[in-house]
């Protein structure tokens, strides 16, 4: 009878066991990943079994079918795939052997970690520390120790050669760095020395402005030797009244700035001189200032007043008057004049030539030979 009991107690103990059991299992199965069509209430989605996926207790997962892609994987550097899901995709630095901050390929000591770009330039040492393909940097190392470095040093190898040396003359050398040895004037007698002729070379360049031209100068003379601006090698200035390269012409290149026809306008202000020498004052904006179109026309002063008037035919100037200077047309073509219909010309300078409406500001009085014309400007 006990056997029995005890058989019905066994068989209700199994019954429980298996009843919890499956709650438990059921329980369970809500807090673990569902694969594939798989479905659960209160479960999250994770297609690859990596635990990362949608609703998941450990996160989302960037690609839910690679379980080798999820937040606490690895990131691979250079595959081109964001690894560890955090958005970027991570590219390889380059290896740099000696740990200077510059990558192998553009460090041109790789293994020496003083040299590399963005380092200390050592002057003197013949290295290229800065890896800019410069040994010592010639444009700012002073490699002789004489406080000047190239271009300014012709020759920065030497202490003994630099802009602020002596200059030697005759020994073939330039000391001072200024393009040459001290000029060669002449040659002295020769003499035969141990076995060889010798010339002794005789300088004597008289120099007195630095302008590396003078008296005895291999360069030639200075015509102005205290003025190191005036020299044959200086631009010549218009307009100064000085001739300032040496050729015996003075304010070369200044036609522009010069009345040539008498009506005191130069083409290009400002004017520096007239032909007509009763101006007072020069103008510029000239648009016709040549005289020598073909026509010469007399220009005449009155004794009486001082007063210039213009005979339009070569002739000689009447009585009382006395000749000034040859001209042309152009006298009367300048920006004080008013456009003369039919003449052909732009008499006022403003482009337009033949405007109607204007007057004549010049008064023509008919003479033997041609018209007296006397305008307020002459």
């Amino acid at each position: 009878m006990i056997g029995k009991k005890n058989i019905i107690i066994s068989i209700i103990f199994l019954f429980f066991f298996f009843v919890g059991l499956s709650i438990l299992i059921s329980i369970n199965s809500c807090y673990e990943p569902c694969y594939g069509s798989d479905s659960c209430e209160n479960s999250c989605i994770d297609s690859d079994g990596d635990n990362y996926g949608e609703d998941c207790e450990l996160g989302p997962d960037c690609d839910d079918n690679n379980f080798q892609i999820n937040s606490d994987a690895e990131e691979i550097c250079g595959d081109e795939i964001d690894n560890n899901c955090d958005g970027i995709v991570a590219a390889c630095p380059s290896d740099d052997f000696d740990n200077d901050g510059d990558a192998n390929e553009t460090d041109c000591a790789p293994r020496n970690p003083r040299i590399h770009h963005g380092a200390e330039e050592i002057c003197g040492n013949g290295i290229d520390d800065n890896c800019n393909l410069e040994v010592d940097d010639l444009n700012t190392c002073d490699r002789d120790g004489d406080d000047f470095s190239l271009p300014e040093d012709c020759n920065d190898l030497s202490f003994f050669i630099n802009p602020s040396a002596e200059e030697i003359c005759g020994n073939g050398i330039d000391e001072d760095c200024d393009g040459y040895d001290c000029p060669l004037i002449h040659e002295g007698p020769a003499y035969v020395y141990a076995g060889r002729i010798e010339i002794f070379i005789i300088f004597d360049c008289i120099d007195n402005d630095g302008d590396n031209y003078g008296e005895n100068c291999h360069l030639g003379p200075d015509c102005d030797d205290i003025n190191s601006n005036i020299s044959p090698a200086a631009e010549e200035i218009c307009g100064d009244d000085i001739d300032s390269d040496c050729d015996n012409i003075w304010d070369k290149g200044c036609e522009d700035n010069v009345d040539n026809d008498g009506d005191c306008h130069c083409e290009v202000a400002p004017c520096i001189d007239s032909v007509n020498k009763l101006c007072e004052v020069w103008w510029g904006g000239d648009c016709d200032d040549d005289p020598t179109d073909g026509s010469e026309w007399t220009v005449c002063e009155e004794e009486s007043s001082g007063k210039l008037f213009i005979l339009t035919v070569q002739t000689q100037c009447p009585e009382g008057t006395f000749f000034f200077f040859r001209t042309d047309g152009s006298v009367l073509n300048n920006p004080w004049m008013h456009d003369t219909t039919g003449d052909g010309y732009d008499n006022n300078c403003n482009g337009l030539v033949d405007e109607v409406g204007q007057q004549d500001p010049c008064i023509w009085t008919p003479q033997e030979e041609g018209w007296r014309v006397s305008c307020g400007w002459l």
